[in-house]
Parts: structure tokens; C-alpha cells; sequence
């Protein structure tokens, strides 16, 4: 019994080994098994793109040299003589006298006249002859004109220069006029008159080759709305034949 029991112990141990022998040949006759510590083909490429390659979303541009920015600087400022021209000043002629509200109208207007005789001399002209009649115009222009507050050649009554001489024996031919306001002196008055274009009808009045009297009127106005107060008036003309 103990044989039996022996001799199949030697068999299965022959047994198993034949076994194993049979799977070693198994073994050396197949295709390796792959390793599990290899990477697999896709992680590989993956990684390989990720290491080596860029794929950027927008073109890179081409850099290129800096352009020079041309300097902003003001260029230094040289010296230069440039010509003026300032026009020569109207030359007024000399005050004979300063005025005041209180100065005598008749004292006043004949300053006028003589400023205006004095401008005529300065331009080779003979000087105009006074004339009470046209002075009475004049002044009765000038008082109007104060009384009212205007500035015109027509008077409050709508009469002109010409309509105020009618009547005249001998009658007074081409009669012109000259008025001013709101100035003081005399001398500033006739200035003002002449500061005009050579075409001016004041400065014309003045510097008439064809008239041959003249007469000034002033009048002062103390509550004038206007704020002018004082009124000038210069008359010009020469006689006709009766």
C-alpha cells in the first residue's frame, strides 16, 4: 500500500513537471508580451507634440528697425529786423485857448474860425471871410440840435441848410455845413473834421477853393439825455448876384 501511495506521489511530481516544461516552450515560441512600464504610441506622439511644435493663433510679424521719429523741437529763432510801418498822425493845429462850459459862445465860435483859417494857410488856401449872417445861422443850428438832442444837418423842423438861408439879399450860392458834437475844444473840433479820407465832406468844407465866408455857431447844453452838451456848427458859402 505504502509502494502504491509512493510511486503516484513520483508520478504526480513528473506529472507537473512535464507541465512546466511544456510552458516554458510556450513561452520562448510566442511574441513577447508587452512591457506595462512602455509607453503607449498615441501618449508618445502626444507628448511629442507638445514638447517640440507650436502652433501660434495669429501670425508673428516681422519686426522691423525702429523708425527715427523726427525731433519736434521749434528750430532756434533767429534774429530778424522786420520794418514797421505806423502811419504819421494827423497833425491838429495848436489850441488857441482852452474851453469850458462857462466860456463865452461868441469867444468860442470865433476860435473855430480862426482854426479853421489857420488848417486853410497850412495848405496854400486864403482864409475864409466871417460872416455874421452865417454865424447866426450857425448858432441857432447848434442851439437847435442841443435842445432836441441831435445830430443832424436837417433841423427839429425837418429844414435844411439851404431852406434856413432862403430869403438872403444877395442869396447865398452852393451853402455846405459842418457839425460836431459831444467835443469841447475848438481845436479838437476842426481835427476831427479834418481826420477824413481827402474825400470827406468835412474836411472838403475846410479846404473849399470856391467859398468865400464863413460862420461858426456853439451851443452848450448842460441836461442833455445824450450826454453830447456840447453842439458845433459851421457854415460855408459865398454870395450870389441879386
Amino acid at each position: 500500500m505504502r509502494i502504491r501511495i509512493g510511486w503516484l506521489c513520483v508520478a504526480v511530481v513528473g506529472l507537473l513537471a512535464a507541465c512546466a516544461a511544456s510552458t516554458s516552450a510556450l513561452q520562448t515560441d510566442s511574441a513577447p508580451a508587452v512591457s506595462t512600464h512602455m509607453l503607449l504610441p498615441t501618449a508618445h506622439i502626444f507628448q511629442q507634440l507638445v514638447a517640440n511644435q507650436v502652433f501660434p493663433l495669429t501670425p508673428t510679424p516681422t519686426l522691423l528697425p525702429p523708425t527715427p521719429i523726427p525731433s519736434t523741437s521749434a528750430p532756434t529763432a533767429q534774429a530778424t529786423e522786420i520794418a514797421i510801418f505806423t502811419p504819421a498822425a494827423a497833425e491838429a493845429p495848436t489850441p488857441v485857448a482852452a474851453t469850458t462850459p462857462g466860456d463865452d459862445p461868441a469867444l468860442l465860435e470865433a476860435l473855430l474860425v480862426a482854426m479853421i483859417n489857420q488848417v486853410r494857410a497850412e495848405n496854400g488856401l486864403p482864409p475864409y471871410q466871417h460872416s455874421p449872417e452865417l454865424s447866426g445861422a450857425a448858432r441857432a443850428h447848434s442851439c437847435d440840435l442841443a435842445a432836441h438832442g441831435l445830430i443832424s444837418h436837417e433841423s427839429s423842423e425837418g429844414r435844411t441848410l439851404a431852406q434856413r438861408l432862403d430869403g438872403a439879399t444877395p442869396p447865398w450860392e452852393w451853402p455846405s455845413e459842418n457839425i460836431a458834437a459831444g467835443v469841447v475844444d475848438p481845436a479838437a473840433t476842426v481835427a476831427m473834421w479834418m481826420d477824413e479820407p481827402p474825400e470827406g465832406w468835412h474836411r472838403r468844407n475846410i479846404l473849399d477853393v470856391d467859398q468865400r465866408e464863413i460862420g461858426a455857431g456853439y451851443c452848450y447844453a448842460a441836461d442833455d439825455a445824450s450826454g453830447n452838451h456840447h453842439y458845433w456848427t459851421a457854415d460855408f458859402s459865398r454870395r450870389g448876384t441879386p
